[in-house]
């Protein structure tokens, strides 16, 4: 007994069109195997040419990649205080100073930029707000 099935192939009929002159023909065409997959040329019906590269030939493995060395992580130590560390120390210092007198410390005395200032403002009074009271 032979295990293998074999599949017959099914003929369809496919409409095509020539664009230039506009004429429709109905072509015969043999369906590949069910268990066979259609290569790119039979999908779109247009035939793709193919280039091998310089160093491969027909039948030959690709050559293989070298393999590739972890790099390792430098971790920068600070060498100062953050402007957020500064900025914080600055806060806690003029706690209950008006709004605008902090953020000018906070430009002033670590360099942050009116925005950057509000900014820290507004995240240090959030921090304040959720801090249990003592």
């Amino acid at each position: 007994m032979n295990a293998a099935k074999t599949t017959k192939p099914t003929t369809e009929k496919k409409l095509t069109m020539n664009l230039t002159t506009g004429k429709i023909a109905v072509k015969n065409e043999t369906a590949p195997k069910a268990d066979a997959t259609p290569n790119i040329d039979q999908v779109l019906g247009v035939h793709i040419p193919v280039f091998a590269k310089a160093d491969q030939t027909k039948g030959s493995e690709p050559a293989s990649k070298p393999a590739k060395v972890a790099k390792e992580k430098v971790v920068k130590e600070p060498s100062g205080p953050t402007k957020a560390d500064v900025a914080r120390e600055i806060y806690k210092r003029m706690a209950g100073k008006d709004r605008k007198d902090v953020l000018k410390a906070f430009q002033d005395e670590a360099k942050l930029t009116p925005a950057g200032s509000a900014t820290y403002y507004a995240n240090f009074k959030r921090e304040a707000a959720k801090a249990p009271k003592a």
